[in-house]
């Protein structure tokens, strides 16, 4: 039956170098590794191009990234396992071993894959400092370090809750090495003793000393000055780290200082604004009111015209009506004086 061995842990946590080591006891971690990035790890990431993109797949099919703080979920889990399935068919070797800091995150679906299939897995979580890691992130990303502490919580997380349901999980693989748990009671040390490999320790310790104390270690050594220089490091890592925190503390209180500056200029020119918008009503009103007044003197005095027109008009009708009621009466008169004048006259005949 294949075994199938993974390692995981953080960005920046040393998977590589244990990567490398493991492959010098034996193990295969395949041929198609993903470029090598001089500036980053020169002695390559033992990455299978294939892993990595499945990885990256499954998370950007649920709109995930490896630095996204949130819990991962897969929500198309199905398709996940038959993508993974299809890369693991294709494994010809009886023992190999895939390394991603992804696979923290998918590592259930890869369990669940690989059960479907047949084949062994074990499991090997990597340790490393928090603050080492977070000082990593952000010389190779800029990533905050408080940002750093949040990934690191949902990786491991993520990882340990497949871990503890799983009867293949090795244990844990300190970086730097730990010369005291480095032994064959180690339960890495003993799953590859019964697959025939060499020593982890061996090839651990001397990747170890190849890589980061090429200048203080003897091959295989792993001595009282490493260790020092281990200690001096982490001092400066956290002196670093106290020095970015602060870094971070002022930048915050800058930005808070300008962002209140900003909300009261802000605030300060829609005062303004709006008293030299009332002043502009003000005028106007007050320009409309004297137009009004000038109106109503004008309208006065119109009326007063046509009062007097109305009177005079008046007066007129009143004339015609005298002169339309005397006439009757005059003729009246005259018509009566002479009736009478014949009346008169005949009597006296």
């Amino acid at each position: 039956m294949k075994q199938l061995l993974i390692v995981c842990g953080m960005h920046r946590s040393g998977t590589s170098l244990i990567s490398r080591s493991l492959s010098k006891t034996g193990l295969s971690f395949g041929s198609t590794y993903i470029a090598d990035q001089p500036f980053i790890n020169r002695d390559g990431f033992y990455e299978d191009k294939r892993v990595v993109a499945i990885n990256e797949k499954i998370l950007g099919r649920n709109k995930h990234s490896w630095w996204s703080i949130e819990p991962f979920f897969d929500h198309n889990s199905d398709v996940s396992i038959a993508d993974i399935r299809e890369l693991l068919k294709t494994i010809d070797e009886p023992y190999y071993a895939i390394k991603d800091p992804r696979l923290c995150l998918t590592i259930d679906l890869w369990l669940k894959a690989a059960a479907l299939e047949l084949i062994t897995t074990k499991i090997v979580w990597v340790e490393r400092c928090v603050e080492s890691i977070a000082l990593s992130l952000y010389r190779r990303d800029l990533l905050p370090p408080i940002i750093s502490h949040e990934l690191l919580a949902v990786y491991r997380d993520s990882f340990f809750v497949a871990a503890d349901a799983h009867d293949g999980y090795l244990g844990t693989i300190h970086y730097p090495p730990h010369e005291q748990e480095l032994d064959s009671s180690h339960d890495l040390e003993k799953w590859l003793t019964s697959l025939g490999m060499t020593s982890f320790k061996d090839a651990y310790i001397a990747s170890y000393d190849g890589a980061e104390n090429r200048n203080s270690a003897s091959p295989g050594v792993f001595g009282i000055k490493e260790k020092q220089q281990i200690l001096n490091r982490w001092k400066d890592t956290h002196e670093l780290i106290a020095e970015l925190e602060d870094d971070l503390k002022a930048s915050r209180k800058v930005w808070i200082r300008k962002r209140v500056k900003h909300i009261v200029d802000k605030d300060q020119e829609w005062f303004e604004n709006l008293e030299k918008r009332n002043l502009e009503l003000e005028q106007a009103l007050g320009s409309r009111i004297i137009q009004l007044e000038s109106s109503n003197s004008q309208l006065g005095a119109r009326i007063n015209e046509l009062e007097n027109d109305l009177a005079s008009v008046r007066e007129e009708n009143n004339l015609y009506k005298l002169r339309d009621l005397k006439f009757p009466w005059v003729l009246y008169l005259f018509l009566k004086r002479k009736i009478d004048r014949i009346f008169l006259r005949g009597n006296s005949d």
